[in-house]
């Protein structure tokens, strides 16, 4: 047994046991206590995540499991990411759901998917891929159904489990042909066969990179694969929807970071001209139906749409420069979208209803601090200075340029002058009209339903706008916190 435990070097997948223990020992505690005993679930998982934090590391890197994962500086700091990011969240959940029984289910499903981040971002084999998608993705369709009487929220998880069930389809057909191409299911596959001067890929291999690459880009919610986001985002608790924003980004990213060449390392202009593409329309389509929308979830959804579109501008660059901003982008990114969606569920009643652009009037006379807040979040969100948004945006930008993908870099400029509109007519709302009477029957009074906020929620907000600001005043402080 010891001699198994060594030849798989089980430590490398220290951090993701310990989060899973966590998760199982929320779901005993809730299950062995009654509800007026049972501790703070969000203080269990927030332990958790910082022991497997910390863990990380101190972890060795390398291949573990006999080839199934595999450690190194870039896996390590993605799902570092994702687990400060989860932090935040559950900091949140408790101004989402009140005393409702439902926190532990909810602090247990954050973990377990979390735990699915963990597994894509160092799988090098695609069984393992496929585990972390699946892992990933079930705790997210249950958590979009969380409030069941409410039929937004039951709408949301229908179509998520549905688009989900489909992308995994996609992906099981892909990984049978890539088996057919290759005679085994490891993913160094894609490398060698995109080298320079390597022998040319077959139409078969051809095939099944083209399915799990869009079963990829499923997750990432990539145009023409994005038509899911829009009523899932809406649908979900605004604090599951937060989660949403960044967990399953980054572990799409870095999946297809292992499938596709970046930049010029591929002698096939084939998978840059389809990148090129799907980044342009991606960021163009998001920021084009963003313009439009009335409804603050739906209009950062497609948010969330466009910059996805500028991230996918890292894989047009070659070597170790793309992935760092691709980083930098997902982490301030993360902060930015944690702090926009916690003052919605804050400002918006307990049941979370919809919540639309025009509801916010005033907020900056009702509740000021919050209107900052969300405030800042949104100029970060417009790429302007000295916020974080900005600097992501101009590393990323900054190294296209020196890839020679000049016309990207242009789209990507134009596009975030374009979003200015839609982000700045939000604060234009918040700090220029008067509040709504609290009375209306058809709009939302900013002060309805928000008697309190609870420490840990005051505290997620605190950090992930100290850390928007920070990000864009000293970049490479941040950069260490990161460990980039």
């Amino acid at each position: 047994m010891s001699s198994w435990l060594q030849a798989s070097n089980w430590l490398v997948m220290l951090p993701e046991m310990i989060i899973a223990f966590f998760a199982l020992i929320i779901l005993l505690v809730a299950a062995f206590t009654k509800d007026s005993e049972a501790p703070y679930p969000e203080s269990l998982a927030i332990t958790g995540l910082a022991l497997a934090f910390i863990s990380s590391y101190y972890i060795p890197e390398g291949v573990g499991y006999y080839g199934q994962v595999a450690v190194d500086s870039v896996s390590r700091t993605a799902f570092s990411i994702a687990i400060l990011g989860g932090m935040l969240v559950l900091g949140v959940v408790p101004s989402q759901f009140g005393t409702d029984t439902m926190r532990s289910e909810t602090s247990a499903l954050v973990l377990f998917s979390l735990c699915g981040v963990g597994f894509m971002v160092t799988a090098q084999h695609l069984i393992m891929l496929f585990l972390g998608i699946e892992l990933l993705s079930l705790p997210l369709y249950i958590m979009a159904g969380m409030r069941t009487r409410d039929p937004r929220s039951r709408e949301a998880a229908l179509k998520y489990f549905i688009v989900g069930a489909f992308a995994s389809a996609l992906m099981l057909f892909g990984m049978a042909i890539y088996l057919g191409a290759n005679g085994d299911l490891l993913m160094n596959h894609f490398a060698l066969s995109f080298q320079k001067n390597a022998v040319p890929p077959t139409l078969i291999f051809f095939a099944g990179w083209i399915l799990i690459s869009t079963a990829m880009l499923f997750k990432l919610g990539a145009v023409p694969f994005h038509m899911w986001v829009l009523d899932v985002y809406q649908g979900s608790p605004s604090s599951i929807t937060a989660f949403m924003t960044f967990a399953p980004k980054i572990a799409a990213f870095f999946a297809l970071a292992k499938m596709w060449p970046l930049g010029s390392e591929s002698g096939l202009s084939t998978p840059i001209s389809m990148m090129y593409l799907l980044s342009f329309l991606t960021m163009t389509a998001g920021n084009m139906m963003a313009l439009m929308q009335r409804n603050i979830k739906r209009m950062l959804a497609y948010s969330s749409i466009a910059h996805g579109g500028y991230m996918l501008m890292a894989f047009l660059i070659s070597g170790t420069e793309g992935i760092h901003a691709l980083l930098f982008y997902l982490a301030v990114y993360a902060l930015m979208n944690i702090g926009a969606f916690t003052v919605i569920t804050l400002v918006a009643p307990s049941r979370d209803p919809e919540l639309s652009i025009i509801s916010l009037s005033g907020l900056a006379k009702t509740h000021t601090y919050l209107a900052v807040a969300l405030a800042i979040c949104l100029f970060s969100l417009t790429g302007l200075p000295p916020f974080g948004g900005f600097m992501a945006k101009f590393f990323l930008i900054k190294a296209v340029l020196a890839s020679g993908n000049v016309y990207i870099a242009l789209a990507a400029i134009f596009n975030s002058l374009l979003s200015a509109y839609y982000y700045l007519r939000v604060v234009l709302v918040m700090t220029t009209r008067e509040p709504l009477a609290a009375d209306s029957d058809e709009l939302i009074s900013p002060s309805a339903g928000f008697t309190s906020i609870g420490l840990s929620s005051r505290i997620a907000l605190a950090v992930a706008i100290i850390g928007v600001v920070i990000s864009g005043i000293s970049p490479d402080f941040f950069a260490r916190i990161i460990s980039l």
